[in-house]
């Protein structure tokens, strides 16, 4: 996983829409059901939010437009919410800081 890449893909394969459209539609029924008080899944940050997070950087990565799989702003705000974390800006900046040590140890 490439935290820090942006990558839109044009196209998806069958299978990965039916797998995207899945996910956004879980996501939409457990918003709907358990998450009126807090912007993650079940209203507080649980762990089927930590296990979402890597989807959420997929998502985010490589298909920033999920309405054409059934978004109707609920998975954007979702991901948005989980980028929003303190756990997850420490991760980026981490990666941002790998990033940069790696550049200049490769022209170093």
């Amino acid at each position: 996983m490439d935290i820090l890449a942006h990558k839109p893909l044009s196209d998806l394969n069958e299978t990965t829409q039916l797998n995207v459209r899945r996910v956004i539609a879980s996501w939409q029924d457990c918003r709907r059901r358990f998450g009126q008080t807090g912007p993650f899944l079940f209203s507080d940050f649980s762990a089927a939010d930590a296990m979402y997070a890597p989807v959420a950087s997929r998502f985010r990565t490589y298909i920033p437009d999920l309405v054409r799989y059934g978004d109707d702003g609920t998975a954007k705000a979702y991901i948005e919410a989980i980028f929003a974390t303190p756990e997850l800006a420490q991760w980026i900046a981490a990666a941002r800081h790998e990033q940069s040590t790696g550049a200049a140890a490769s022209t170093g």
